[in-house]
């Protein structure tokens, strides 16, 4: 739905053909899609979904994910919900990391244990 939307965005740009769904390819970038600005400036595109109707924001990151929308000054997230529904939508919240905003909440919530076996 989101990578539909970016081509439909940049229909009438060169751009249309180079948007890109690339966490098919790699898991590691910290965002799903790459786009594009009609200026040819990249735009870079974290998908969260939810079943719910729109009220909060409430959503799981990875580190990775952060890390990526701290650094990154084209960063986005498109929050999808209602996603069982017939027509569902894309609320488009911009970068919420960059620069730091007072409004989000961050909570740690999960580690990654590694045991060394001798």
């Amino acid at each position: 739905m989101v990578l539909d939307f970016e081509i439909t965005r940049l229909k009438n740009t060169i751009y249309k053909d180079k948007v890109d769904r690339v966490s098919l390819k790699s898991d590691s970038l910290g965002y799903d899609i790459l786009s594009f600005e009609e200026d040819g400036k990249e735009r870079y595109i974290e998908v969260k979904a939810t079943r719910s109707k729109i009220s909060d924001a409430n959503f799981f990151l990875t580190i990775n994910e952060l890390k990526t929308a701290q650094e990154k000054e084209n960063y986005y997230i498109y929050f999808v919900y209602d996603i069982l529904s017939k027509e569902p939508k894309i609320w488009i919240l911009g970068n919420p990391f960059n620069p730091e905003n007072k409004n989000v909440n961050l909570e740690p919530i999960n580690f990654k244990v590694s045991i060394k076996v001798s």
